[in-house]
Order: structure tokens, then C-alpha cells, then sequence
């Protein structure tokens, strides 16, 4: 799943404040958050909105030469697409409700950045500073890969960078290109009047995979990588039950924030323990006052001690006291 990833990050970022620290270290998993409450208000939809009916007008173009007419046929669809996926019908959960990770990059292999961290990350934690988790790609991968093996059937589990809606066409057509022509194939079908479910379901994969990769330029200075799952729903899943398909679903939790419940999954829950801990190979302690420093060092050093990750630990350097 992220072996691609391995070889092009062979480190990823994950910023988090000293309550996430202390939370992954003493779960040793990768909290998950529910799409809906993340800090992207168009997320996901961003894709399905403004990208997808471009898609399916293109596609259409092919076979028929009214422009206008294309259109409005491709924005049909496309809205349709959306509300099956997300709204669902009354009474009925969503077809696909994405939990997602997300892992910082250093753009253009900055030493600076890959030393001292990124300054727009760090000022979302303010004048507490924040901490960056350095991740071993490829061990990660390994992980994943045993945790995707033993929720076997819960849902789609996958991995990649994030593509933003400045990037060159190009980018974004070799990064979705099995994707894209699963959705050409899927509406040529649609057109002619062939749909079947098993079409039905392709398409719905194959859109979800490029929606939840797929942000507004505005955030592309994060440079991000995601993890992200997405479990079956509970038609899905009592179907499974009634075909005798054994499901070993990921829990899913929920916790307060600012006076919320804000769903998630646990990520490797079950997998990683105190003998085989996430692979971190270095914290990074944000910017901060100089004589809190070696402090705030130390703590996490002792904070990893206690959970047996043999891993570096240093400040950064960057001159930003919130």
C-alpha cells in the first residue's frame, strides 16, 4: 500500500500538540478523525463538486458534441454520485465515510525543514509549541499492511500524497490515472444503459479514492501524505453477514473536542504494542522560548523511555515563540 510512498518519503511528519504526543505514545496508534472535522471545510467534497463533473463532461465530450448539453449531463452525475456516497438515503448511513491521518512532507528535500519542522505547522499550536513525530516510511508500511490483514473485509484502507488543485494536470492525471479510467468505463456503461452493481461499486471506490487525495491549492504548502480508511457501511455489512462473510470491524471511538464528539479510529490498534512500538525515528520539540527548550526535550525523552522508542530528539530552531 505505501511502498510507492517509501521510496519518494522515506520519512513522514505528523504534527500534534503534547496531549496527541502523550496519546500516541501511550496507544501506540494512529488516531483516524472522521472527514467531516477536519480543517478543510470543502474536504472531500472539493473533488466531488468542482473536479468530478470536469471528468465526466470530458468523457462525454468523446462520444457526443454538445457542449452544453455534456455539461449539465456531467454535473448531473456527478451530483448524484455525491449524494449516494455522502448524504445516503433517509434512514440510512453514507456509503463512505473517510477517516484520514494526515503526514507533513519537507518540499523540495529542505534540510531546514526536515531538522526544524514546518513554521505554518507549528503556529497551529501557538505559544505551547507543538511536536513533530518523524515516521520510518517503510516500516509503517509493514504495519499498515498487518493491520489491513487482520480487519480483513472492514472497509478500504489506503495511502497516498495529497494532489492539489494547482498541480499541473499531468500530475493529477498520472496520480489518478487507474481511477480516472475506472470512471470513464463506469459512465460509458451508465450511458448506454449497462450498470450493474458490480459498476456501481468500482465507481464508487475509484471516486472516493481521488476525493479524499484531492485538496484546494490553499493547503498545498503542508505537502501532505494521507492514510486513510474507509469502513463499510452497515448495509455492507449486514450483507456480509447474511452471505456468512466474517468482518473484523475497526472499532470506531469518539472524543470531546471544544465541547464536540468528534469520531475516529485507532490505526494499528492491535498491531503495534510496548515490543513493537510505532516506528518513530525522531521527535521534534516546536519552537520555543530558549529556556524552555532543554526542558521540553527531556520530557519527551522520558516519554519515549517509558514506552521503549529508541528515538532522536531535538528543538527546533526556528525563532517563533507564538
Amino acid at each position: 500500500m505505501m511502498k510507492p510512498l517509501a521510496e519518494e518519503h522515506p520519512q513522514l511528519f505528523h504534527y500534534t500538540s503534547a496531549a496527541g504526543l502523550d496519546g500516541i505514545m501511550r496507544s501506540q496508534t494512529l488516531r483516524a478523525t472522521h472527514y467531516a472535522y477536519l480543517n478543510d471545510a470543502a474536504e472531500i467534497r472539493h473533488f466531488l463538486e468542482s473536479r468530478l463533473p470536469q471528468i465526466f463532461e470530458t468523457v462525454i465530450l468523446k462520444h457526443r458534441s454538445d457542449e452544453k448539453a455534456a455539461s449539465q449531463l456531467g454535473r448531473q452525475i456527478a451530483e448524484s454520485i455525491l449524494d449516494k456516497l455522502l448524504n445516503g438515503a433517509v434512514g440510512k448511513e453514507p456509503l463512505a465515510e473517510p477517516y484520514i491521518t494526515s503526514f507533513c512532507t519537507p518540499m523540495d528535500k529542505d534540510d531546514r525543514v526536515d531538522q526544524h519542522g514546518l513554521l505554518s505547522q507549528w503556529r497551529g499550536y501557538g505559544k505551547d509549541g507543538g511536536y513533530a513525530l518523524v515516521f520510518d516510511t517503510n516500516s509503517l508500511s509493514e504495519l499498515l499492511a498487518e493491520f489491513s490483514t487482520k480487519y480483513e473485509n472492514s472497509g478500504h484502507l489506503f495511502a497516498g500524497d495529497v494532489v492539489y488543485s494547482s498541480q499541473d494536470n499531468h500530475i493529477f492525471f498520472n496520480e489518478f490515472a487507474v481511477d480516472l479510467n475506472t470512471m470513464e468505463t463506469f459512465l460509458m456503461s451508465h450511458l448506454h444503459g449497462d450498470e450493474d452493481n458490480k459498476n456501481l461499486e468500482k465507481i464508487f471506490i475509484a471516486v472516493m479514492r481521488c476525493a479524499c487525495r484531492y485538496k484546494h491549492w490553499g493547503f498545498k504548502e503542508e505537502n501532505e501524505v494521507r492514510i486513510i480508511f474507509i469502513p463499510n457501511n452497515k448495509e455492507v455489512r449486514e450483507y456480509a453477514r447474511s452471505e456468512r462473510i466474517t468482518i473484523n470491524d475497526i472499532p470506531r471511538k469518539q472524543y470531546i473536542r471544544s465541547g464536540a464528539s468528534i469520531p475516529f479510529v485507532d490505526l494499528l490498534e492491535g498491531v503495534t504494542s510496548l515490543t513493537t512500538p510505532l516506528p518513530i525515528q525522531r521527535v521534534i520539540v516546536g519552537p520555543c522560548a530558549d529556556h524552555k527548550k532543554a526542558k521540553r526535550v527531556r520530557a519527551v525523552e522520558i516519554l519515549l523511555e517509558q514506552h521503549h522508542i529508541s528515538a532522536k530528539v531535538s528543538a527546533s530552531e526556528i525563532p517563533y515563540v507564538g
